[in-house]
């Protein structure tokens, strides 16, 4: 009998498979992959579902991260090395670290998802990408079903990929079950973004800014921006900010003068999807059961049993509209089964 996915990913899309798993270390996913690469039986494993969406059948079943712990491996007076479980929350993780004055995560406060999902993903708000403070992680081969431990270098994170994204397009897929992160315990604010600049200046005028009043600001922003993905199917941004050269960015900034962006260190232009989708009318657009919000468009929320032709249709639309205007392609930020 079919499994509904519907509660395993927060797109929330009508979708089965055959069986429903979760583990709780290692071990046990050692055994649930000795067994089903016995059966010959195809498996994904998820965290929260908050980066993947299931459009139909999924031939195959479903492995839920559920690894826990929080350890502290090293403390100096200037910082923390923290082992953490695959399985963690990542939000209550941010919290767990405010709480005890461990700072380097507060602008990656309210990332839906588990700590296992974040190196995958190099998950990243704000200016800040988890990346830049992941000191090694342990990870299950799929294909040995071997446990291995990358060091940062091996993990070779860029803009929201890494080698564990890379490897799993080859299908050399890798579990992510236990990570090592350094916090610091002096606070180093990150405010590159204007938007946090502004909110923080409009909010907070009169007040020294420390890692608390970044996380609230943050929070306070991705509440106004994206919808809540436990009342509605989402899975946050939909699509990955284009980085482009210089040279194309004068040459689009000649002709969309409200256009928004941040120079990076290697003097390429990261653009802002959500601006991208305004400027060329997709506010508020609808296609079938999926809506573009009108705050942020490159947010798509199923609001109405989408089904997989909503999908394509909306995503040809989007590409052809997008290249015709601006000669740029959006990436899909999930994983689309």
């Amino acid at each position: 009998m079919a499994v509904s996915l519907r509660s395993w990913h927060t797109f929330q899309m009508s979708a089965t498979c055959e069986s429903v798993y979760a583990f709780d270390s290692v071990e046990k996913l050692q055994l649930l992959v000795e067994r089903l690469n016995t059966w010959r039986c195809r498996y994904q494993v998820l965290g929260h579902g908050s980066n993947v969406l299931f459009t139909k059948h999924y031939h195959g079943c479903i492995l839920l991260n559920r690894i826990q712990g929080i350890k502290v491996l090293q403390e100096t007076s200037e910082s923390v090395s923290l082992d953490v479980g695959g399985g963690v929350n990542w939000h209550s993780l941010v919290i767990y670290a405010l709480y005890r004055g461990w700072f380097g995560i507060e602008n990656l406060i309210s990332i839906p998802g588990t700590v296992g999902a974040a190196p995958i993903q190099n998950i990243g708000a704000y200016g800040t990408e988890v990346g830049e403070v992941l000191e090694s992680c342990e990870a299950l081969s799929l294909a040995t079903n071997r446990v291995h431990r990358f060091e940062h270098k091996d993990c070779q994170f860029g803009y929201r990929t890494s080698f564990f994204k890379r490897s799993a397009a080859e299908d050399d897929r890798f579990v992510v079950t236990s990570v090592r992160i350094r916090l610091r315990k002096k606070a180093s604010i990150n405010m590159v973004y204007p938007r946090l600049q502004n909110w923080i200046a409009r909010y907070y005028p009169n007040c020294p800014v420390t890692p608390y009043i970044v996380a609230k600001s943050v929070r306070a922003l991705r509440m106004s921006r994206l919808p809540n993905w436990l009342e509605v199917g989402t899975v946050g941004s939909f699509f990955i900010n284009p980085i482009v050269s210089h040279k194309k960015y004068q040459n689009l900034l000649s002709r969309w003068p409200q256009l928004d962006a941040l120079p990076l260190a290697d003097g390429s232009i990261k653009l802002f999807a959500g601006n991208l989708l305004k400027l060329a009318g997709f506010s508020g657009f609808r296609e079938g059961g999926l809506l573009m919000t009108s705050v942020n468009p490159m947010v798509v929320v199923n609001d109405s049993q989408a089904d997989y032709q909503d999908l394509s249709r909306l995503r040809e639309y989007v590409d052809k509209k997008m290249q015709t205007l601006f000669g740029i392609t959006l990436v899909v930020e999930p994983k689309i089964f």
